[in-house]
């Protein structure tokens, strides 16, 4: 059992090199990439510490990681609330105060000997940069008695480079929105080459990349909860890096125990390497490891149907996930079938060894949901498994397609899910709207598609064209009004 175990674990390694080493080449051969390194950390519970000491403890830890791997990567991405002991969402402002810092402003050195212990806390992060690194870092920042969840970024010089202030709070916070229309964006240079980053959370991948914020390559900090059916954040981060086209970084929260996690690297490509313990990245332990991958500045192109893969670095974490029940407007356990709302209709089929799909169910809703905790107005198609409990059947193949032609899809999400309740293997069509796989003795638990509904944000040029032909329209109304009166004036003398 115990050499299983040990060979299982090297093949685990085996597959993740083999994938690094493919992606490295199409990085090296493009001659354009750059190393990102997510940073895995648990922070470190010490009950005796105030909260200042706490941050202090966790910020040098998180340094020592960094600085060890500073010759592997270019940037650092820490996790959202990865260097505080709460939960920041469901903690009191009184808690929010007490690990809180005063982060002033763009373009400030922060790293300096002097200062409050709050600048001293920010001055530990940006002495690490300094001369070596980017690092993007998530804080609770304070701002006139106000709570901010906040994410910086520190450049090589030491200087914060930028920061962006959480918009989409989680449901219970006490942290104020930052403002919507902030296009939280920042440029690094490595080795010569500029490359623009849109910084997101978690909770941001519902509602996509604002147009202000459009760029290549995508940073995402979170914390997420993964829950079934639709509340599983990795598999949500595959599709957002399929859906629109990008690579996608993300750090989440480090606690496998209680369902966070699922940091990594997200390719346009549907290739994704994805951690959820510290100790299972290269010389990681329990407190923390940083997971590195070369990422190439411009996503790799692929045609409209993705092969996707996803690779577990690591042990694969056990988890025990609540189970969220949908209110659907259809569900049914038929092997075929297709079924319309409105415009949209689901195409399904399955092949099994038996007459009917139970305990799974075809899940087909249109209605506003929470996903992440946001609200947001959705199209699913998918085959769910009925509770987390159930018995899991084994599949030959599945096909699910979303047959509209609807204006109003913000995202199409491809959503997989195996028995572990982790990101399984399958094809895309882009252009289609299918998602399928037909490899014998497949076990999933959610498999589908994911339209986030709503008009696309407005951009700065399309605002611009709105208002220039509202105005060139009232203008047009006032010069008929013009000539109409004349023509009156006109027909009113010659009656005189």
């Amino acid at each position: 059992m115990i050499v299983a175990q040990e060979f299982l674990k090297t093949m685990d390694i085996f597959k993740a090199t083999v994938l690094y080493l493919t992606v490295v080449t199409f990085a090296i051969v493009d001659g354009q990439s750059y190393r990102a390194g997510v940073v895995l950390y648990k922070p470190n519970p010490s009950i005796y510490a105030t909260p200042d000491e706490q941050l202090k403890d966790n910020l040098n830890l998180t340094v020592q990681i960094m600085n060890a791997n500073k010759n592997e990567s270019d940037i650092f991405i820490l996790p959202e609330y990865a260097l505080t002991n709460i939960k920041a969402e469901f903690e009191s402002a009184r808690v929010l105060k007490s690990f809180s810092v005063n982060i002033g402003k763009v373009g400030d050195m922060l790293c300096t000997t002097n200062g409050t212990v709050s600048e001293q806390n920010l001055a530990i992060l940006a002495c690490a940069a300094k001369n070596n690194y980017y690092i993007v870092a998530n804080l609770i920042e304070e701002d006139n008695n106000t709570y901010f969840s906040t994410d910086i970024v520190i450049d090589p010089n030491g200087v914060l480079n930028s920061k962006c202030r959480k918009y989409h709070i989680v449901n219970g916070t006490n942290f104020e929105r930052g403002p919507s229309a902030n296009p939280c964006t920042f440029t690094a240079t490595f080795q010569n080459q500029s490359v623009v980053f849109a910084l997101l959370y978690g909770t941001d991948l519902v509602y996509g990349i604002p147009d202000a914020s459009k760029s290549d390559n995508v940073i995402v900090t979170a914390a997420t909860k993964n829950n079934l059916p639709l509340n599983i954040s990795v598999s949500l981060s595959q599709g957002f890096a399929i859906s629109n086209g990008v690579n996608l970084i993300v750090a989440d929260y480090n606690d496998v125990e209680l369902n966070y996690g699922g940091s990594g690297v997200f390719y346009s490509n549907g290739t994704s390497v994805i951690a959820f313990n510290a100790a299972n990245v290269p010389n990681g332990n329990a407190i923390g490891g940083i997971l590195i991958k070369e990422i190439p500045i411009k996503p790799m192109s692929s045609s409209s149907i993705i092969n996707v893969k996803s690779t577990i670095f690591g042990e694969i974490p056990k988890m025990n996930l609540e189970y969220i029940n949908l209110p659907t407007t259809f569900n049914q356990t038929i092997v075929e079938g297709k079924h319309c709302i409105d415009k949209r209709c689901c195409n399904f089929k399955a092949e099994l060894s038996a007459d009917s799909i139970a305990p799974y169910q075809w899940i087909i809703l249109q209605n506003k949901t929470n996903i992440l905790t946001q609200e947001a107005d959705i199209f699913f198609c998918g085959l769910v498994v009925s509770s987390a409990s159930s018995p899991k059947l084994t599949f030959k193949n599945l096909t699910i397609s979303v047959d509209d032609k609807q204006p109003d899809v913000a995202q199409t999400l491809p959503i997989a899910l195996n028995q572990n309740f982790l990101p399984t293997n399958f094809q895309f069509n882009k252009v289609a709207r299918t998602i399928t796989f037909d490899k014998e003795n497949n076990i999933v638990v959610l498999f589908g598609i994911m339209e986030i509904l709503g008009s696309p944000n407005i951009g700065t040029n399309t605002a611009f064209i709105v208002i220039i032909v509202l105005l060139v329209l009232a203008l047009v109304a006032l010069l008929v009004a013009f000539l109409v009166w004349r023509k009156r004036q006109a027909k009113n003398r010659r009656n005189f």
